[in-house]
């Protein structure tokens, strides 16, 4: 089953991504924003649409593996057109301080930087972080392992078991 259908149809489906420790409390402060990926976020797009927002797991850049905040993507817009509402709604929420073009750079082949557009609401600092091993993958059940390095990563939420 591919990875869409599954995020489709599991309602305890997450992502899995990293961030910049300034780019989490960034979005803890201002309650809504708009990060970006070079990858094409196709799954999200498909949760995103059928359960009205999925929740995200972010580890911070250091590499220490530890999953620090929470957010629930609300909004996502792939290839965003400039006449498209949604991606001007989503481009007015980037920060003002967002280094992400700074530091990426399109993906071989491709003329975009943001290939995704996501708003994530309700950013929070964890009371209780953990490591990326503790989720398991939404494809097989398996958990992270220590090497997993491809994001965004489809994952049961915390706590729950694979169905």
């Amino acid at each position: 089953m591919s990875v869409q259908r599954k995020v489709r149809n599991t309602t305890n489906a997450a992502i899995f991504s990293r961030n910049y420790p300034t780019r989490l409390e960034e979005a803890v402060e201002l309650g809504e924003v708009t990060h970006r990926a070079s990858k094409v976020w196709r799954a999200a797009e498909v949760g995103v649409k059928k359960h009205g927002s999925m929740p995200l797991y972010y580890a911070t850049r250091d590499r220490e593996g530890m999953i620090t905040h929470r957010g629930e993507i609300t909004s996502i817009v792939i290839d965003p057109e400039p006449e498209d509402p949604e991606a001007e709604r989503l481009e007015d929420l980037v920060s003002d301080d967002d280094t992400y073009s700074q530091h990426n750079s399109p993906p071989e082949g491709y003329a975009r930087l943001d290939r995704t557009n996501y708003l994530v609401e309700d950013c929070r600092a964890l009371e209780e972080p953990f490591h990326f091993t503790e989720l398991h993958k939404l494809s097989d059940g398996t958990p992270l392992d220590e090497d997993y390095s491809y994001q965004p990563a489809y994952v049961y939420q915390h706590g729950t078991h694979p169905e």
